[in-house]
């Protein structure tokens, strides 16, 4: 049976709980912070039900907060149902986004919160699943190259790069600057027939184009003979593998027909040379352009392009992943943590509010480095936004907070705005609603009840 650590400071609350809960779960149970943490190290549960509401602060947050910051900090795959005072939406969505899976109001009932545990206990399973796949295909050398992502759109992109592995054919991956294009290459690489073939990366830099030629196609000398040398280029090198172009529409005209060449027969002609050499690989190119504003110009040809893009995978921006980006963040400060034999932790809660409202133009690269450099920076166990080079400019609030509003008005009416666009774009569908917001549907019900937008009679 799978553990259950249950933190509540009421008996009768915490017997109720061990009575229902007990029968499929093995129900661990504390009262107060300090027992909290006690059973926490020794069982390890997969799955946390948390009462914010801890002695010695029965009225407050302060407690609960502390063991839910202690709890992911130290294990943040660790799915955490924070129990909450009914109605108290800001606390329930505070503990959101300091990472808890979901929150629940008091009073309990019992169907429902075992229905949330439930799906708490599959999302573990699933992202275990995940984990142990990774860890198998990393002891064979194979990895998933450190892709991560629990955002309806990465799935996606993790459900394609399985699929197009399967085949041989072109694939355009496309995304900004810093969304991981090269490792979601290595990855269709690796879960590919080629796994044991070279991957050969090349950056189609127009500043080369003199040596481009060469270094890609190779080269040959016009002597006879023992003075006659051949020189493989990068394509040659990618034999039985997959050869990496970033930037292709950087490609000189010349070259581009080449490989238009090189992807209708199979054969290449090095430089200077007079002869055709077969080639087996697979070309997978990344682009952070418009290339459809490059075919219009002229710098990439048609030919090129279509023969390219038979298959197309398009990366979200870290501003759009959601919970990702502190999914990342945790995965990351986890990483420098130990690789520094640092005693960081996690975030506290400013820092997650400057993680969150960062609009991330170095995407997942800059994530990365910023909490690299706060790890080596700081001097506590949490992570502060100074630390991470987060700290707003002075002023930056005033100037951007809506006039007559408060923050929490301000950050009700984004969250309506959303929410509405979202039940729009599913015509009402919400299933499809949850799943575009990356929450689960009964977070959705109370927040459609939250902005008087639930309507409980026939349509």
């Amino acid at each position: 049976m799978d553990n259950l650590l249950v933190v509540e400071a009421t008996e009768t609350l915490r017997d109720q709980l061990a009575d229902e809960l007990g029968k499929e779960y093995n129900l661990l149970q504390a009262a107060d912070f300090t027992q909290a943490l006690e059973q926490f190290h020794r069982y390890s549960p997969k799955v946390v039900a948390l009462d914010l509401g801890l002695p010695p602060d029965h009225d407050g947050t302060t407690e609960g907060f502390r063991c839910l910051q202690w709890m992911l900090g130290s294990q943040p795959e660790t799915k955490v149902v924070v129990l909450t005072g009914n109605g108290d939406w800001a606390t329930a969505h505070r503990a959101l986004r300091y990472g808890a899976y979901d929150f629940y109001h008091k009073p309990v009932n019992l169907a429902e919160l075992k229905a949330v545990i439930e799906r708490a206990f599959q999302l573990y399973l699933v992202e275990e699943e995940r984990r142990r796949l990774q860890e198998t295909l990393e002891r064979r050398g194979l990895g998933l190259e450190g892709i991560v992502g629990q955002c309806v759109a990465m799935q996606r992109v993790f459900s394609a790069a399985q699929m197009v592995a399967l085949s041989n054919v072109p694939v355009l991956i496309a995304g900004e600057t810093g969304t991981g294009k090269e490792l979601v290459a290595r990855t269709i690489k690796s879960l590919s027939a080629r796994v044991d073939g070279p991957f050969v990366p090349v950056q189609c830099c127009v500043g080369n184009k003199e040596n481009l030629d060469g270094e890609l196609f190779g080269m040959e000398s016009k002597g006879r003979g023992k003075l006659a040398a051949r020189v493989p280029g990068k394509i040659e090198q990618a034999g039985r593998g997959t050869l990496f172009l970033s930037e292709p529409a950087d490609l000189p005209h010349p070259l581009q027909l080449k490989l238009v060449r090189l992807l209708q027969e199979g054969k290449l002609r090095r430089a200077d040379g007079t002869d055709d050499v077969e080639v087996d690989i697979r070309v997978i190119c990344a682009t952070s352009k418009d290339l459809t504003q490059a075919l219009l110009t002229g710098q990439l040809l048609e030919e090129l392009y279509y023969r390219l893009s038979v298959i197309t995978l398009d990366l979200p921006p870290l501003r759009a992943r959601g919970e990702d980006i502190m999914l990342l963040a945790h995965l990351f400060l986890r990483r420098f943590a130990q690789a520094c034999n640092s005693r960081v932790r996690g975030f506290t809660p400013a820092a997650v509010a400057a993680l969150e409202a960062h609009t991330w133009p170095g995407n997942v690269g800059e994530l990365e480095g910023r909490v690299q450099r706060g790890v080596i920076m700081s001097e506590g166990s949490f992570l502060e936004p100074g630390v991470l080079g987060l700290v707003p400019e002075k002023g930056r609030e005033e100037a951007s907070a809506p006039r007559g509003l408060t923050l929490r008005q301000a950050r009700d009416r984004a969250e309506r705005k959303v929410i509405c666009a979202a039940v729009d774009n599913s015509r009402g569908n919400l299933a499809k609603a949850s799943e575009l917001l990356d929450v689960s549907r009964s977070t959705l019900y109370d927040l459609l009840k939250k902005h008087g937008l639930f309507n409980p009679g026939p349509r």
